[in-house]
């Protein structure tokens, strides 16, 4: 089981060859002789930690975790159960809270149930058959929303695994360039000490995903440089929002609708979305993704990653200067150099990175340069291989040539 998977509760499993893993609980008051007598009955069914105050008990849910049911008491010295709870709500909201108190009064009920949002009340002096069948309880409990927080993750994989895959089977290119701008753009974030990245990443794999709703013809004229109508470019303006607005109302991406919307803003308050938020009120995933998705595009462009950055140091206002000075720290920092292959369609692997377009024999474009290989181009390629007349040899870069 892994670190962060559900807890098996079955205390007379006994496997023949390994040891049955017991529920970790944690039971927290001020009164040695209180947490003894609770030991004494729970100590055979559960890993049983204890604490004897409110800090004690977040240093165990901190070193020892994840915890599966807390249960504390409400009167204690420097930080009372209420107050412990609400903590443990904070920093593990999986975890299913009780309190233990002799206090009948409204008043203290009520703080718990505001403060600490707990599952249930026991009573000192709680019966054993009482106490036990309160943990069961709060187990089972426990189990629903881990099983429940693992189906919405698994939804929200697939929502994000299927949206990537319309992304690369509307613009290939695109899908290519956001493979790369998601590392350069982790890098960033971890660079920054941003504690979780993955809002960053996802908006990355998506941030183009508003291409959906423009028509070929208008993303064909991007491509290729063409000048834009003052309606197309209105047109083109307005991805970041559409992309914004599909991304909405699926749980948990909110953070990332936000991110795409304002990757396109400028640092001092230009470009899109047209308001007035500027410097540190972007969301600092869309800065990111505004440096490191210019830089991806002048690289692929043809110039080389310093004359890239000069280029961004020239336009005045557009980005963070703190994410660009890293951002160029970064990217010319020594790394092991992408050589040259020359290799076949059936040779290309995952990560390879193109060294020039990929066309089919009459021209049309399938990949452009410095798109780098993912699993479903290639899955899309044998297809093409088979139905269309596509030039065998194509040149890559590659980390590990």
């Amino acid at each position: 089981m892994g670190r962060y998977g559900e807890p098996r509760f079955n205390p007379k499993c006994r496997g023949l060859m390994s040891k049955p893993e017991l529920v970790k609980v944690l039971c927290v008051d001020d009164e040695p002789q209180v947490l003894e007598g609770l030991a004494l009955h729970l100590r055979r069914i559960f890993d049983l930690k204890t604490a004897t105050s409110g800090a004690a008990g977040l240093q165990i849910i901190e070193q020892e975790g994840p915890i599966a049911v807390v249960l504390s008491d409400m009167r204690m010295p420097e930080m009372d159960g209420a107050a412990f709870l609400k903590q443990v709500a904070e920093r593990s909201p999986q975890c299913v809270r009780m309190l233990l108190t002799g206090q009948t009064d409204m008043e203290s009920a009520i703080l718990a149930i505001n403060e600490g949002r707990i599952f249930r009340f026991l009573t000192k002096p709680c019966p054993p058959s009482v106490l036990i069948q309160g943990f069961s309880d709060a187990l089972e409990q426990y189990r629903l929303i881990v099983s429940e927080k693992e189906l919405l993750n698994k939804t929200l994989n697939g929502s994000i695994f299927l949206l990537t895959e319309i992304l690369s089977l509307t613009d290939s290119s695109a899908f290519g360039q956001s493979l790369k701008i998601r590392e350069v753009a982790r890098s960033v974030a971890q660079a920054l000490g941003l504690t979780s990245t993955w809002d960053i990443e996802i908006s990355a794999m998506l941030a183009q995903i508003g291409l959906v709703t423009i028509p070929m013809e208008l993303r064909e004229k991007v491509k290729g440089g063409e000048t834009l109508s003052a309606q197309e470019a209105e047109v083109w303006a307005t991805m970041p929002e559409i992309g914004c607005r599909l991304l909405t109302h699926i749980p948990r991406l909110q953070s990332v609708s936000s991110i795409i919307r304002y990757q396109h803003k400028h640092f001092d308050g230009g470009g899109y979305p047209k308001d007035s938020t500027a410097g540190d009120k972007i969301p600092i995933g869309s800065r990111i993704l505004k440096a490191v998705a210019d830089l991806t595009e002048l690289e692929a462009g043809g110039l080389t990653t310093y004359n890239a950055f000069r280029e961004l140091q020239g336009r005045a206002g557009r980005y963070d200067p703190a994410i660009l000075a890293l951002l160029a720290e970064l990217a010319l920092a020594a790394r092991p150099e992408e050589q040259p292959v020359e290799t076949t369609l059936g040779k290309l692997r995952v990560g390879d990175i193109l060294q020039g377009d990929l066309k089919m024999k009459d021209g049309r474009l399938l990949l452009a340069s410095g798109s780098r290989i993912s699993q479903t181009f290639l899955e899309r390629l044998k297809h093409y291989v088979i139905l269309f007349d596509i030039k065998e040899s194509v040149t890559v870069k590659r980390t590990d040539a």
